[in-house]
């Protein structure tokens, strides 16, 4: 009788997560010893107070899940124990690399329903009922000629454990199509970090090749009417990626809400060293695990988000005759009523918007609502023509939502 009510909160909790909650989450590296070089210690004892550190700074900071990449499967348990402490719900990869699952996905070892069925018995199954497992990532990033093997592992995971969600993040918005065509994934990811080492700040340039990125992926899902999750840089990588200031940080986040993405997740929490202590890769904290001022923007914008996602969950992007000197996309809910979302791309700069409207239904007197704000001024209305624009302010990379609301 434990065993079912322990399987039926697990069931519960994966249920509700997906159903009603907006991820808000983060990327935190798992592997352990020095094949990360030592950034948890490989005892699984010493790495549980680590982790209890990490996901209460998590919760402090208003995340709510995070994807464990590389995580050894003596680390499991102890990682899924402290994320439940902290109800942090967690996607984990079974083992380094994905394990033997990334290894028949790349095509290294032979894909049998067999050998599948043995890595689930042997990794997955002590701890698949864990109320704090949201999902497996089978291997990150998968290249297109692996998606049909990815698509066979995925099947025989849902049927092995139907409660969790299979997940691979994929590189950019360009193969999303190809993906969800092969593989029926209940939700796609896609990264995207287009910061490099001489980007100046406050260029507006990546803002708008990330927004037309964030606007490819949400058409491609929508065909199969799939969530779509966006993965933002929050990370500095060698000499090829820099670290995003915080209004690059927000500009990025706001940019994929306008397009409609149904989960945000910051790469990387944690900042990682090579042997002698020099970063390798700059996260939201330092590499003495103390808050950085991206982390704190972080912070702020997961409350944002949480404040708006009861919205968030319900839009989806539309067709319309929208213009607007910000970066502006035009969204419905259910009832079909209408949102603008508008975007500031200069992240240096605010910027004095104009949002203009002009497909209204005619003969209907309309109010603007700034989500999180309340009514603003309308400087033009005509409902004769259903026309209606409004003026607002908006910070260096800052977003807004507008719902516009039939008296």
């Amino acid at each position: 009788m434990k065993a079912l009510l322990v399987f039926a909160l697990a069931l519960f909790s994966a249920e509700v997560m997906a159903a009603e909650t907006f991820p808000i989450g983060v990327w935190y590296e798992g592997g352990v010893g020095e094949f990360r070089n030592n950034l948890i210690p490989e005892d699984p004892a010493k790495a549980a107070a680590m982790y209890k550190r990490d996901f209460a700074d998590m919760k402090a900071h208003g995340v709510n899940a995070a994807v464990v990449p590389n995580t050894q499967p003596n680390h499991h348990k102890v990682l899924l124990d402290a994320a439940q402490a902290s109800k942090v719900q967690l996607i984990i990869e079974l083992d380094r690399g994905g394990g033997e699952l990334g290894q028949m996905v790349r095509g290294e070892t032979p894909l049998t329903d067999d050998a599948v069925r043995k890595t689930l018995d042997a990794k997955l199954r002590p701890v698949m009922n864990h109320p704090a497992l949201w999902g497996v990532q089978l291997l990150d990033e998968p290249p297109a000629p692996s998606f049909e093997r990815y698509s066979q592992v995925m099947d025989a995971l849902k049927s092995y454990a139907p409660r969790l969600q299979p997940f691979s993040c994929l590189i950019g918005s360009g193969a999303i199509e190809s993906f969800l065509n092969t593989a029926k994934q209940g939700v796609v990811a896609f990264d995207a970090y287009p910061l490099g080492p001489g980007t100046p700040v406050g260029d507006s340039k990546p803002m708008l090749g990330y927004d037309q990125g964030a606007q490819q992926a949400a058409q491609a899902a929508s065909k199969t009417d799939t969530p779509v999750w966006a993965v933002i840089q929050a990370h500095s990588w060698g000499d090829g990626l820099r670290v995003p200031t915080p209004a690059e940080l927000r500009c990025m986040t706001y940019l994929a809400l306008a397009n409609g993405c149904k989960g945000i997740w910051w790469f990387l929490y944690q900042t990682e060293c090579d042997a002698k202590g020099n970063v390798e890769m700059q996260g939201l904290v330092d590499k003495e695990f103390k808050e950085t001022a991206l982390w704190r923007e972080a912070g702020q914008l997961a409350k944002e988000i949480k404040k708006l996602s009861p919205v968030l969950l319900d839009l989806t992007p539309t067709e319309g005759k929208l213009t607007s000197n910000g970066v502006a996309h035009l969204l419905k809910d259910s009832k079909g009523e209408l949102y603008v979302a508008v975007v500031n791309p200069n992240t240096s700069t605010k910027l004095e918007i104009s949002v203009r409207v002009t497909d209204m239904p005619p003969g209907h007197k309309t109010w603007v609502k700034r989500l999180r704000v309340g009514k603003i001024h309308l400087t033009a209305h005509d409902p004769a023509s259903g026309t209606v624009s409004w003026t607002d302010t908006l910070a260096p990379g800052d977003g807004a939502f507008y719902a516009i609301k039939p008296i």
